[in-house]
Order: C-alpha cells, then sequence, then structure tokens
C-alpha cells in the first residue's frame, strides 16, 4: 500500500509542476505582450514628439509671414501719412517689430522642442520599462517549480511515503 501512496503523491507533485510550468510559460509570455506594448507606446510618442516639431516649424512660418505683413502694412500706413519711412522712428518702430516678431518665433521654437523633449523622455521610459519586462520576463519561477517539484520527489523517495 505505500508504494501506491508513493506513486500518487509522486504523480501529484509532478502535475502541480506541470501546472506551475504553464503558469510561468503564461506569464512570460504576457510580459513579453506587455513589453511589445510599450515598445509600440514608445513609438507613438517618437512620432508625436516628430509631429511637434513639425507643428512647431509650421507655426514659426506663420508667425515670420504675419510679422513681415505687419511691418509692410505698418510701412505703408507710414508712408501713404507722409512720414518717411526709410529714416527716423519709423525704421525704429519696424525694427522694434521685426524685433518682437523674432522673439515670438523662438518661443513658438521653444515651445516645440520642449514638447518634442518631453515626449523623447516619455517614449525612452516606456523603452526602458518594455526592456525591464522583457528582462524579467519567465526568469525565476519556472526555476523555482523546479527546484520545489526536485525537493519534494527526493524527499518522498527518501521517506518511502
Amino acid at each position: 500500500m505505500g508504494s501506491l501512496t508513493t506513486v500518487m503523491n509522486a504523480a501529484s507533485i509532478t502535475m502541480g509542476a506541470a501546472q506551475n510550468y504553464q503558469n510561468a510559460q503564461y506569464q512570460s509570455a504576457a510580459a513579453k505582450l506587455n513589453a511589445d506594448v510599450l515598445e509600440t507606446q514608445a513609438a507613438r510618442k517618437e512620432l508625436e514628439a516628430e509631429e511637434t516639431l513639425a507643428i512647431g516649424r509650421l507655426n514659426q512660418a506663420e508667425h515670420v509671414a504675419q510679422g513681415r505683413l505687419d511691418i509692410a502694412s505698418r510701412t505703408a500706413a507710414y508712408a501713404a501719412s507722409g512720414v518717411k519711412v526709410n529714416e527716423g522712428s519709423a525704421v525704429d518702430v519696424a525694427a522694434d517689430q521685426a524685433a518682437w516678431s523674432e522673439y515670438g518665433r523662438q518661443k513658438i521654437e521653444y515651445g516645440a522642442a520642449l514638447e518634442s523633449w518631453g515626449l523623447r523622455y516619455d517614449a525612452a521610459l516606456l523603452r526602458q520599462e518594455a526592456s525591464n519586462v522583457r528582462a524579467g520576463a519567465g526568469t525565476g519561477s519556472g526555476l523555482v517549480a523546479a527546484i520545489g517539484t526536485g525537493t519534494k520527489l527526493a524527499g518522498l523517495l527518501e521517506t518511502g511515503d
């Protein structure tokens, strides 16, 4: 009767080990899928960063064109009112307008670069998280289950139960 119990106990331990192995395989596959999702999110952040810079360039060009239009309109208004536009305060006003226009352009450029940097930073964090998930996927759990099963079987065979 003792050998039947030993066989039944060994079968139970073996079935538990198989279940542990299946669980470890499932967890590993789930972790790899999670890492793939994180990589996809990181790639999307990179695309958003590029799009932010492109939109920033368009906004800068629009701002520069509007600044030039403002200077031209102001110059035309001065000329129509009889002010000499090539000297004196009219030139100073145009220079000030050009300087403010350039300041606005640089502000747009800086904002786009800052937003793009933030998106790239987020992408780097997502890639690091994906790397960590991949590194931890399935490591240890299958080995721990195998060691536990081997220890239980060795103990069972020693006692004869």
